[in-house]
């Protein structure tokens, strides 16, 4: 039984996490499936990466490694329940296990990979066994189809995942932290707070840490209560604790602080390196489009990333007053973050999101549509008549989200 796996990462650029893992997550599950192919993982995992289809997933396992494709800290799309908050995709990394197509003695080994890096995943993230699901689930796809296909149950893998950690790790359960405490009894600093810090280690019950670190700053995104490394920094950087903490300041002191972007200190003219130094996420830089919202927060209404646009996106971060998105105050009138109801007659998509205040940047074509799509819920959108019938139903009873 392997306790170790060789491990390669090799993960999606950033400029496809709009296709491949659009969402920031906390994961608090695992979700386990076969690939129903004969591929390697290595060849799994690049294929994912390397087409436009939004389909993702963390993990693919073979019979010799685990290769990683996204990171933990990104949602992936392979449970196939949509981009609903609490649904596998957008709250478990996905594991994949190879050549289950064929079955036979790759499967085999590549299913008892698939236990360790379960287990280390578990023991990693903080996330319990319980937690542990088959694709199944979620939306009823008979998957992982081979394990289904040879009696073992839901309950009985979950066991299997145990009795692998125990070896492992010495027994004992995995901490839950699906609901990640704000702060804890004896700690000193809580999630939301920026700190600064002299040292990382790779896990919240890792044995040492290192000092000789690139980051040393970052925000506690989570606390796991009684572990030696308790805080999280930033979904995944690396875990410290009080006496690596070399200073920190929380950003949760009053309603109007949580509103805005640190204060820009530095001296660079490059607005994604100023948007990356102050925190904002990664999702809304990068280019222009991805910007947009970000832009939209500030009152700079058809942004393009012009030079002017970009100039003032630079002057708000640099006196404090970058609003972030979705703040209580970055809409100018506290209005609803749905689009007016249409009343009018017409039956065309690009007319009727024109008449209720849509920007332009969101019609014209399918293509351009999809943000609006996916804000109201539908995943995979391409401009079938089903979907655009839904998005004018949304606009006639005035329950268009705002993308």
């Amino acid at each position: 039984m392997a306790k170790t796996i060789t491990w390669t990462k090799m993960l999606v650029p950033s400029s496809k996490y709009d296709i491949k893992c659009p969402y920031s997550m906390n994961p608090s599950a695992v979700t386990r499936h076969d690939t129903a192919n004969d591929a390697s993982a290595m060849s799994e995992i690049s294929y994912m990466i390397g087409n436009s289809l939004e389909v993702s997933y963390h993990v693919a396992v073979d019979d010799y490694r685990a290769v990683q494709g996204l990171p933990f800290n990104r949602n992936g799309w392979h449970a196939g329940d949509g981009s609903k908050a609490t649904g596998g995709n957008r709250t478990s990394i996905g594991v994949e296990t190879c050549y289950s197509k064929s079955g036979g003695d790759r499967y085999v080994k590549a299913c008892d990979n698939a236990l360790t890096v379960i287990a280390k995943i578990c023991h990693d993230e903080g996330i319990p066994v319980t937690r542990v699901f088959y694709h199944k689930h979620w939306s009823g796809k008979n998957c992982p189809h081979r394990l289904i296909s040879q009696g073992v149950s839901e309950s009985e893998y979950r066991t299997l995942v145990q009795n692998r950690y125990n070896e492992m790790y010495g027994g004992g359960n995995v901490v839950n932290t699906s609901k990640p405490s704000t702060s804890a009894s004896g700690l000193k600093h809580k999630v939301g707070e920026t700190v600064s810090f002299k040292g990382l280690a790779t896990s919240s019950t890792a044995s040492s840490h290192t000092t000789n670190i690139a980051v040393k700053k970052g925000k506690i995104t989570r606390i796991v209560s009684g572990a030696k490394y308790p805080y999280l920094i930033n979904g995944g950087t690396g875990w410290v604790n009080d006496s690596l903490i070399t200073s920190g300041s929380s950003s949760n002191t009053g309603s109007s602080s949580t509103s805005y972007y640190k204060k820009y200190t530095g001296n660079s003219t490059s607005l994604d390196t100023i948007l990356k130094d102050i925190g904002v996420p990664s999702t809304y830089y990068g280019n222009w489009e991805k910007r947009k919202p970000l832009a939209k927060a500030n009152g700079i209404s058809n942004y393009s990333g012009t030079a002017s646009q970009n100039e003032k996106l630079k002057s708000l971060a640099k006196t404090g007053k970058l609003k972030k998105v979705g703040s209580s105050s970055s809409s100018s009138n506290g209005s609803s973050s749905y689009y007016k109801k249409y009343t009018g007659s017409s039956n065309s998509l690009d007319a009727i999101f024109k008449a209720i205040g849509v920007p332009s940047s969101y019609y014209g074509s399918w293509e351009k549509r999809k943000p609006v799509a996916k804000a109201n819920g539908i995943s995979n959108y391409a401009g079938t008549a089903s979907q655009n019938e839904k998005l004018k139903s949304l606009a006639k009873s005035g329950k268009l989200k705002k993308a």
